[in-house]
C-alpha cells in the first residue's frame, strides 16, 4: 500500500469513527494510539513528598492491574457457570429440569471445583486489601469495591444454589425455588461481567498512558528494545478492543460473545489499530542489524522469535477480521485467544527472556 493511499485509508477511518463517537461509550480510539512527544527528564528528588505520593499511586493503580489481568485469563471464574449450564440450561440459555443424572453430575462436579474456586475467590480478600490502601484513588475504587461486593454476592447465590439441589428441595417444590435461583444467578453474572468491563477499561487506560510514556520518552531508531516494546503494547490494544474489554472465555470452544453496540464502528477501530501494527512491525524490521541487537546486550535468538510472533499476530488479526466481516463466528473464540496467547508470550519474552543477564 503507498502512502497516499494509506493515508487516504486512516483519514477515512477517523472519520468515520468521529462521526459516530458519541454513539457507543468507549475511550476514543485516538487517544488510545496517540503517543506523546518525548519529555525532559526531571531531576527525581526521591525525598519529595509529592513524588513518594505519586508512585504509592502508580503502585495501586499496578496492583489493581495485575489482579484485573490475573482474572481476566483465569479459567476459573467461568467454571461453576460452564457445569451449571450444561445440567440446566437449553441451548438458547432458558432454565431446564434437570434429570437425576444430570444432578448428581453437577453435584459432583461442583464438589471438585469448590476447592479450585475456594482459592479464586480469596483473591477477593487480597483485592481488598489493595482497595483500603492509601492514597485513596476516587476514580478507581469505587468501582473496585463494585466488583468485590458482586464477587461475593456471586459466590453466595452459588452456595444457595447447591445447597437447594444437595439436600432435595427441588424434589418438594418441583424446581420452582430452582428457577428464582437461576435466574437470580444469571442476573448477577451479567453484572459481574459489566463491572468488570467498565473497570478493565479504566486501569487499561492508565496502563496504555503509562506505558506510552516511557516509550515516547525512550524510543529512537537505535533502541530496537522499546520498538518491540512498542509493537507488543500495540498487539495488546487489538486483543483487548476485539474483546472490548470484556472478561475472556479462555475455552477455545466457547462462542465469542461480545455485544457490540456499533458494528461499524467497532470493524473500523480494529482495523485501524491493526494498520498501526503493521506499520510498527515493518518499522522495527527495517531498523535491525545485529550490531544494534549486540549492543543493547539483546538475545538474538529471542529477538527472532519475538518478531515472528509479531508476524503471527498480524496474521492471526488479519483471521479475526476476515470472519467478523463474513459473519462466520465458528471457532472464532479460539482464534482470538491464540492471538491473546501470543501477544503475552511475547509480552514475557520482551521484559523476561531478551536481554543478556
Amino acid at each position: 500500500m503507498n502512502k497516499k493511499r494509506l493515508f487516504l485509508v486512516i483519514i477515512t477511518f477517523l472519520f468515520i469513527i468521529s462521526c459516530q463517537s458519541n454513539q457507543e461509550d468507549g475511550i476514543p480510539i485516538e487517544q488510545i494510539l496517540h503517543f506523546p512527544e518525548k519529555t525532559e527528564n526531571k531531576k527525581i528528588n526521591y525525598y519529595d513528598k509529592e513524588y513518594s505520593k505519586e508512585l504509592d499511586i502508580r503502585n495501586k493503580k499496578g496492583e489493581y492491574s495485575l489482579i484485573l489481568s490475573g482474572y481476566a485469563y483465569s479459567p476459573d471464574k467461568d467454571a461453576y457457570y460452564n457445569v451449571y449450564r450444561s445440567s440446566f440450561l437449553d441451548r438458547n440459555g432458558n432454565f431446564v429440569k434437570g434429570t437425576p443424572k444430570n444432578i448428581e453430575d453437577f453435584l459432583v462436579y461442583e464438589k471438585v471445583m469448590d476447592v479450585g474456586l475456594g482459592k479464586f475467590y480469596k483473591e477477593i480478600d487480597n483485592l481488598e486489601k489493595v482497595q483500603k490502601k492509601e492514597p485513596k484513588l476516587a476514580d478507581l475504587d469505587k468501582y473496585v469495591q463494585d466488583w468485590i461486593n458482586i464477587l461475593r454476592e456471586e459466590r453466595a447465590k452459588i452456595k444457595e444454589i447447591r445447597s437447594y439441589y444437595e439436600t432435595g428441595e427441588y424434589k418438594k417444590d418441583d424446581y420452582s425455588k430452582g428457577k428464582i435461583l437461576n435466574d437470580e444467578y444469571l442476573k448477577i453474572l451479567y453484572k459481574r461481567k459489566q463491572i468488570f468491563r467498565t473497570l478493565n477499561k479504566k486501569v487499561k487506560q492508565e496502563d496504555y498512558e503509562e506505558e506510552k510514556t516511557i516509550i515516547s520518552n525512550s524510543i529512537s531508531d537505535d533502541n530496537l528494545y522499546m520498538n518491540l516494546r512498542k509493537l507488543n503494547l500495540l498487539m495488546g490494544i487489538f486483543d483487548d478492543r476485539l474483546y472490548d474489554w470484556n472478561e475472556i472465555s479462555i475455552g477455545k470452544n466457547e462462542k465469542f460473545n461480545v455485544d457490540i453496540k456499533n458494528q461499524k464502528r467497532y470493524r473500523a477501530e480494529l482495523e485501524l489499530i491493526l494498520m498501526e501494527v503493521e506499520k510498527q512491525l515493518k518499522k522495527t524490521k527495517e531498523l535491525t542489524t545485529d550490531s544494534k541487537i549486540y549492543s543493547m546486550y539483546l538475545k538474538k535468538d529471542v529477538y527472532i522469535k519475538i518478531l515472528e510472533q509479531g508476524d503471527k499476530g498480524v496474521e492471526l488479526s488479519k483471521k479475526i477480521l476476515d470472519k467478523i466481516d463474513n459473519k462466520n463466528y465458528d471457532n472464532l473464540n479460539a482464534l482470538a485467544v491464540d492471538n491473546v496467547v501470543n501477544t503475552l508470550e511475547m509480552y514475557i519474552n520482551i521484559r523476561q527472556n531478551l536481554i543478556v543477564k
